[in-house]
């Protein structure tokens, strides 16, 4: 499955949808032309909530991203080490990229979740394009995202 909130107008249109119909995910249906390994996923007490949700502490995330990625480590250049800080500092503050910092340092490289959330995918980014979404949702009617 695949996102498409790049293109769910286009889609829209090509899928001949309803007008409150809006697509959040395409499925892929047919064969691979090779096969692959499954990927590891994180385990299923990281991301299934039973009835209520449940926020994971720092540790419990670190070990939940050790476990799916392996152990997975990244040199931690200066210019690597200098974008974590500022994603640190732009989404929780002085305090934050100093600890952020100190692990950093403690550990010597940085793992999978720092290199998920900061270098791969930006935190400080990520809210970038929502406008869009919000704007799409209310084309079709849907107007729960506004105030």
């Amino acid at each position: 499955m695949g996102t498409v909130l790049k293109c769910f107008r286009h889609l829209r249109e090509l899928l001949e949808l309803l007008a409150r119909a809006l697509p959040v995910v395409l499925p892929a249906i047919g064969y691979p032309r090779e096969r692959s390994e499954p990927r590891r996923k994180l385990e299923i007490d990281v991301v299934v909530h039973d009835e209520v949700y449940h926020e994971l502490d720092a540790k419990q995330l670190l070990e939940a991203f050790d476990l799916k990625y392996d152990g997975f480590s990244l040199e931690a250049t200066e210019e690597r080490k200098a974008i974590l800080e500022e994603i640190c500092k732009t989404l929780h503050r002085e305090e934050f990229a100093v600890d952020c910092r100190e692990r950093l340092r403690e550990a010597g490289y940085i793992n999978a979740a720092q290199y998920r959330f900061c270098l791969h995918y930006r935190a400080d980014r990520l809210p970038d394009g929502n406008e869009d979404l919000v704007r799409a949702t209310e084309e079709v009617g849907f107007n729960w995202f506004r105030r």
